[in-house]
């Protein structure tokens, strides 16, 4: 699961047009939206990280999380949503 930068960047970089790339990205996280992409992708790091130290574990989800292109804000409220 990728957030909107990356899958952006990647089409980007695959030459596809700007415009295409909006439309794209705008259909796929109208029907997908990135919290909820950027909360399962979250869920599943954080199963390999239990019983690592809480605080670790965040850290590493969280950097995670922002390498596959998901915004701050999301990434935040991801983890966040861990906890409950």
């Amino acid at each position: 699961m990728w957030g909107r930068e990356r899958v952006w960047h990647e089409l980007q970089g695959r030459g596809v047009e700007i415009e295409d790339i909006a439309e794209a990205v705008r259909q796929v996280y109208a029907e997908y939206p990135e919290e909820e992409l950027a909360l399962q992708a979250a869920r599943k790091r954080w199963k390999s990280s239990i019983g690592k130290d809480s605080l670790k574990a965040r850290q590493k989800v969280g950097s995670y999380l922002q390498r596959q292109g998901f915004p701050f804000e999301v990434i935040i409220k991801a983890l966040d949503r861990l906890k409950d």
